[in-house]
């Protein structure tokens, strides 16, 4: 992939006041040389922008998600992601006509205005392979490429506003999973020991709440360098493990929630 495709693109977010960073090459990962505090170094500044894809041309380009952006956006992933939505739509209606994204796995990306508020990530919580990316998040965007397959716009459409019963949904999850920030030694064991397709998601992201949630005088209980590397050996021991890049994504996201507050 040449530079003008994806400095364009990134320059194009960055006028709309949407803050981006460049990812590894190929990968999900930030740049840790170029942008040292991940999604948290995500700029609208143009300048930054053309050094940063002028320093590493073949960067993929990510924009971060929440407030800051005033986007949401739904990860639908692969054909058991779509049957979960599928399921949640005919319990609860169907979803707007919106701006998506196909993405290398075979899912889509559903974008949607910010309702206000705070919209915290989720990873599997709404179905299996449903995550959100809200405060805290990011998402690869067009025209970067994983595993040699390029992320595409499919519907353009402007944004929808979040749909109410997709917003109750997320606040709910979340309130029967508080233990994201408190799981007990017992599931750490567990999830460490490596978890089922079904379930890594979702474990992987409670492990690191847990690892990265306020311990004594307010400090989270790990350095966020050790929180990645046990998350990462956790990833590893899943059935079947868990790509390293889908790992690094989840600290990052809880990393960028726990850590700010």
């Amino acid at each position: 992939m040449t530079a003008a495709p994806m400095l364009t693109a990134a320059l194009r977010l960055a006028a709309t006041g949407r803050p981006v960073f460049p990812c590894q090459p190929g990968g999900k990962a930030p740049v840790g040389e170029l942008v040292p505090r991940g999604l948290n170094d995500a700029t609208t500044n143009p300048d930054q922008i053309r050094k940063w894809f002028a320093a590493l041309p073949s960067a993929n380009l990510a924009l971060r998600t929440g407030a800051i952006s005033r986007m949401i956006v739904l990860d639908v992933d692969g054909d058991e992601g779509a049957a979960s939505l599928r399921a949640l739509e005919r319990e609860l209606g169907e979803l707007p006509t919106t701006k998506s994204v196909k993405t290398p796995s075979g899912g889509r990306h559903f974008y949607f205005r910010h309702p206000g508020g705070h919209v915290r990530n989720s990873a599997g919580q709404l179905g299996e392979r449903l995550d959100v990316r809200g405060d805290g998040g990011y998402v690869l965007v067009p025209p970067s490429v994983v595993s040699g397959r390029p992320y595409t716009p499919d519907d353009e459409a402007r944004p929808a506003p979040l749909p109410r019963w997709l917003h109750d949904r997320v606040v709910s999850s979340h309130t029967r999973g508080r233990s994201t920030g408190s799981t007990p030694p017992t599931e750490w064991v567990v999830t460490m020991r490596g978890l089922p397709a079904g379930e890594r998601n979702q474990g992987l992201t409670r492990l690191a709440g847990y690892l990265l949630g306020r311990g004594q005088r307010g400090r989270s209980r790990v350095e966020p360098l050790l929180a990645r590397e046990i998350v990462l050996q956790a990833a590893r021991n899943c059935r079947p493990p868990l790509e390293e890049a889908e790992a690094i994504q989840i600290v990052e996201s809880i990393a960028g929630r726990e850590l700010l507050k």
